[in-house]
């Protein structure tokens, strides 16, 4: 009759399966990264697409309801002010994911 430790050693992983283990994992998290990384980076320029159309959009609004097109002159405000009841006062269009600074 098998001792307990003869019993559960069968059940064990030896150090050489670990690492192999391990190897595999590392292998596939480096293969999954670039495509990732490239997800991320595609998810950036659909978000600053769809501000640069929302923008339009809030300038032809602007434009057609004032008759011109915003400008700036010392003194007064910003045209991305005026611009601002047109994108539905969301002050995120006016930045780029993409860009950290």
């Amino acid at each position: 009759m098998p001792t307990q430790s003869q019993r559960t050693a069968g059940y064990a992983f030896t150090l050489v399966e670990l690492l192999v283990v391990l190897a595999i994992i590392a292998i596939l998290a480096a293969l999954l990264l670039p495509g990732l990384s490239r997800a991320k980076s595609a998810g950036q320029s659909a978000a600053c697409k769809s501000n640069l159309r929302q923008l339009g959009i809030g300038l032809s609004l602007y434009a057609s309801d004032a008759q011109k097109f915003p400008v700036w002159m010392a003194g007064t405000s910003f045209w991305d002010d005026k611009l601002l009841p047109s994108v539905s006062n969301n002050r995120d269009v006016f930045t780029c994911p993409a860009n950290q600074q």
